[in-house]
C-alpha cells in the first residue's frame, strides 16, 4: 500500500510540476505544410508551455536509410488545435519521417523564460537583459526558436543559434554573420524574434534530477576522421540510445571576461545541429553534428543537455 501511495504520489507530482522529455516523429497523419503537430499531454492545451526541440539525426545508426533534417526549426502554438507544433522556418514543406526530441520545462521555474528583444548593436545578436543570467559568464543556456501562435506569430528567423556573452549578458546570435557565403538566408535577427530560454548551472538542469548539463569542446580526438561533421559527447549518459540530447553551439565570451578555465576557443558554427546516436562512426554513443555537412572547426563549444528516461 505505501509502494503504490508513492508511486501515486510521483505521478501526482510530475503531472502538476509539467517537466517532461519525449521523441516526436512527423507523419503524414501530423503533417501540414511547413509543420507538423505534436499530440502528447505534457504539451496539449498548454499554450503557455516552454518546449525545446533537436531533431533526432539518423535513426538508422550507420544506415542513411531514414529521413535527415537540414533545416532551422522552431516551436509554434496552434490555438484552434489546441497543440503545439514543429516549423520549419524557411516554411518549406515539412519531410515525413523526421524525429525530434523534445524537452517541456516545469511550470513555473525562473531558470526557463521565453526571450524577445530588439537586436542590437550589432544586427545579429539579441542581448537577454535577465537578472538570471547577467553576471553569469559560467551559466550555460538552451535556446529553441519561439514563433508565437499561429494567430499572432513572432518574426521567423531562418537561421542557427549560437550564444555569447560580453559586457556583462548573454546574446543570442544568428550563426553566418562573418561567414555570409554558408546557407543561411539571412545573417540579421529580424525584430521581434523570439526564442525559449534554459538557465544551467553546476552542471544541473533545472527540474530533471536525471539531467545533466555540460560544455563540450570539439577537437581531434572527439571529431570523427569519418565523418568530421559530427563530435562524439562525453560521459556515460551518452552511452544509451534512449537518452535524450539537446545542444546550443556558443562563442563563449570575450577575453577580458573568460573565467579563470574557461575555454578560449571562440568559434562560430555555421550550421543547424542535430543529435545522432550512431554505430562505428560514432563510437556507439551519441555525438552531435552539423546537419548540412560543413566539418566542425576546433575549438567549437556545445552546451549539452542530456536527460536520461
Amino acid at each position: 500500500m505505501k509502494i503504490t501511495l508513492f508511486a501515486l504520489l510521483i505521478f501526482v507530482f510530475s503531472n502538476l510540476s509539467g517537466q517532461a522529455t519525449f521523441r516526436h516523429t512527423t507523419s503524414e497523419a501530423n503533417v501540414s505544410g511547413s509543420k507538423t503537430i505534436i499530440d502528447h499531454v505534457s504539451v496539449n492545451n498548454k499554450p503557455n508551455a516552454i518546449l525545446f526541440i533537436m531533431p533526432k539525426w539518423n535513426d538508422g545508426g550507420d544506415s542513411y536509410a531514414c529521413t535527415n533534417y537540414r533545416l532551422n526549426a522552431a516551436v509554434q502554438y496552434n490555438k484552434a488545435q489546441k497543440r503545439w507544433m514543429i516549423c520549419n522556418e524557411n516554411k518549406s514543406p515539412m519531410a515525413v519521417g523526421v524525429t525530434f526530441n523534445v524537452l517541456v520545462a516545469p511550470i513555473g521555474n525562473p531558470n526557463y523564460f521565453i526571450q524577445s528583444g530588439p537586436p542590437g548593436p550589432w544586427p545579429h545578436l539579441q542581448f537577454i537583459d535577465n537578472a538570471l543570467t547577467n553576471g553569469k559568464p559560467k551559466a550555460l543556456l538552451l535556446v529553441t526558436q519561439n514563433l508565437g501562435t499561429d494567430v499572432a506569430p513572432a518574426a521567423y528567423n531562418d537561421n542557427s543559434q549560437l550564444t555569447s556573452y560580453s559586457n556583462g549578458k548573454w546574446a543570442i546570435a544568428n550563426n553566418n554573420y562573418f561567414y555570409p557565403g554558408c546557407p543561411s538566408q539571412s545573417v540579421s535577427m529580424p525584430v521581434g524574434a523570439k526564442f525559449n530560454v534554459m538557465l544551467m548551472e553546476n552542471g544541473v538542469v533545472p527540474g530533471f534530477p536525471n539531467g545533466s548539463a555540460y560544455m563540450h569542446e570539439t577537437s581531434p580526438a572527439n571529431t570523427s576522421y569519418l565523418v568530421q561533421h559530427a563530435t562524439f559527447l562525453q560521459g556515460a549518459a551518452v552511452s544509451a540510445n534512449s537518452t535524450f540530447i539537446f545542444a546550443t553551439p556558443s562563442w563563449g565570451t570575450t577575453q577580458e571576461e573568460r573565467p579563470p578555465g574557461y575555454p578560449i576557443a571562440m568559434q562560430y558554427n555555421d550550421s543547424p545541429v542535430a543529435a545522432w546516436f550512431g554505430g562505428t562512426y560514432t563510437q556507439d554513443k551519441w555525438s552531435i553534428v552539423n546537419t548540412n555537412g560543413i566539418p566542425f572547426r576546433r575549438g567549437v563549444l556545445l552546451h549539452v543537455v542530456a536527460i536520461k528516461p
